[in-house]
């Protein structure tokens, strides 16, 4: 290998320090970053790279003792410490996995001390019994069986995510998700051998979905790492440690796991100070790239920042300021920008982060004529009332808020570019182009509704009963006018429920015969119960009757 493809690979893979080793596997030196950069930068990047590796070094076996370990570190100022074994390596210890050992960092197994009595090192915090705490008993009976099909297979398997991290701020979520140090695929396969599950598989990502009967799903993940070949690219994926797994994470606060194997059951896994962001309330990346590689973590930095009530770190807020900056959104697929702005406006307060969005100028990425008007504002919080007095309804009726406040963030555009912006997003399934359709209706509508007269309760179903939930709450929240709000309220609370007791077998029954004309009458029927003509079942067979009778087929 040449100079400049170790260069490439340790950008590629963000590492400091390579190992050699020659044909048969067997360790030659190492070379570091700064011995690779300068030799880069004095032309040499096409010598081989053993003309500068560094041939003095010192190696461990896989049971050497921490003692051991430390003293060979520190005494010889390494910055590697490769294990060998048979001739082979099988690993290697850096000065920072040492550091943080003895500063009470990740945690390590028992068996690694040479004493329990005269270690002086922190323990490691053990999440068994707070796991037993916020847990389902079903759910800890689950990740349990995972840990020991895990041993069965000779895997390690972590319990990683918002769900560790949720757990130390007592916050409720059952999304579990899983890393295996191993095939995770495999694993998940095995353990449907045991199992009443589905599995679904993306061999590509080394990832797969367990299925369970009753719908509820777990991801599982090969412990991987990821590089990115240009900002804002997809990432491509490969085989790693738990470490690089947690590393190619957002954000400090979401590198935490959980061991689920038998003889470390519970033990915590931090090694990049996640408890400490958690502890001091600050929402920090884990390198100064991480918005470059993923431009989409800004928006998720402010989404966290307002669910948790958290603060972003310092550098990590001017990181975000280059990255709009410099516009890394440019080249981000509409789909991911999409998809990260609608998760923002699921949370409970979107409003927040859309003034943190405006603070940071990040609107303009949505589309540039968007801004944070005092008019903006005012109907985001009028959004805001409207979805809490629906909610008070408790009319058991599925809706999607985050759709409400779309058409509010989008509302000084018109039809036109909000067509623009939907194809920037990439909204093209039927949902998304019926929320457009809809969208643009909404001021004809509203001046309907203004010009009702009342009265003619039918008149209104008609004219709103087409048009979903969502798109309603939007003109109620937009319309400055009480009396539309109003009637928006009245369709709600009392005619959208309406139904006629007579049903298609009814009129069967009293002798119409089926087809077309069973729509006129229920129609018709409807009609008179949305007017109050008709209360009981007496007065709509009356109704029918006297309506319809001529049609109704003679007996005999």
């Amino acid at each position: 290998k040449s100079i400049k493809e170790a260069a490439l690979i340790m950008t590629k893979y963000n590492i400091n320090v390579l190992l050699v080793i020659d044909e048969l596997e067997k360790l030659q030196g190492y070379i570091t970053r700064q011995v690779v950069e300068k030799a880069v930068y004095f032309g040499l990047g096409n010598i081989a790279i053993k003309a500068y590796t560094n041939i003095e070094f010192s190696t461990v076996g896989p049971d050497a003792s921490l003692k051991e370990i430390q003293e060979l570190i520190i005494q010889n100022k390494l910055r590697i410490l490769p294990v060998v074994e048979e001739g082979k390596v099988v690993g290697v210890i850096t000065r920072t996995d040492l550091l943080n050992i003895l500063v009470g960092g990740p945690v390590i197994p028992d068996f690694l001390y040479e004493s329990h009595h005269t270690t002086h090192f922190e323990r490691k915090k053990n999440m068994a019994a707070m796991l037993k705490e916020r847990l389902p008993k079903a759910l800890i009976n689950l990740i349990r069986e995972f840990g020991n099909v895990a041993d069965m297979m000779g895997y390690n398997a972590y319990l990683v995510g918002g769900l560790v991290r949720d757990l130390l701020l007592r916050r409720e979520n059952l999304d579990v998700d899983i890393v295996i140090e191993g095939d995770g695929i495999n694993f998940a396969y095995e353990f449907a051998n045991h199992h009443d599950v589905k599995v679904r598989s993306h061999k590509k990502f080394g990832t797969a979905v367990l299925i369970f009967p009753d719908g509820f799903k777990v991801d599982v993940a090969t412990a991987r790492m990821e590089y990115y070949e240009s900002p804002a690219a997809p990432p491509n994926v490969e085989m790693s440690s738990l470490k690089m797994d947690l590393y190619r994470r957002d954000f400090n606060i979401n590198t935490l796991a959980i061991k689920l194997n038998k003889r470390e059951y519970g033990t915590l896994v931090d090694y990049f100070g996640g408890q400490k962001d958690m502890r001091e309330k600050v929402i920090r990346v884990l390198h100064n790239l991480s918005f470059v590689e993923d431009p989409t973590r800004v928006l998720r930095a402010i989404r966290f920042e307002q669910r948790f009530g958290f603060k972003i770190g310092k550098l990590t807020l001017a990181l975000m300021r280059n990255a709009v900056a410099i516009n890394t959104f440019r080249d981000l697929s509409g789909r991911r920008l999409f998809l990260e702005l609608r998760l923002l406006l699921m949370e409970q307060e979107p409003l927040k982060s859309v003034e943190r969005m405006h603070e940071l100028d990040l609107l303009r990425v949505i589309w540039p004529e968007i801004t944070l008007t005092a008019d903006m504002r005012a109907l985001l919080e009028e959004i805001r009332g409207v979805i809490s007095w629906f909610d008070l309804l408790y009319l058991d009726e599925f809706y999607e808020p985050w759709k409400i406040y779309w058409h509010g963030l989008t509302s000084a555009l018109d039809v036109k570019a909000l067509q623009q912006v939907a194809e920037r997003m990439q909204m093209e399934d039927a949902e998304s182009r019926k929320m457009i359709t809809q969208r643009s209706e909404v001021g004809r509508v509203l001046d309907k509704i203004f010009k009702f007269e009342g009265g003619n309760n039918y008149a209104l179903y008609t004219l709103l009963c087409h048009y979903d939930t969502e798109i309603l709450l939007y003109m109620m929240a937009k319309a400055n006018n009480k009396t539309i709000k109003k009637h928006i309220s009245n369709y709600f609370t009392k005619l959208k429920s309406t139904k006629t007791i007579l049903r298609g077998r009814d009129l069967e029954k009293m002798g119409f015969p089926p087809g077309p004309l069973y729509r006129q009458i229920l129609e018709a029927l409807l009609e008179a119960r949305l007017n109050n003509l008709v209360r009981t079942e007496e007065d709509e067979l009356s109704f029918v009757k006297e309506k319809f009778g001529p049609f109704q087929k003679r007996k005999g």
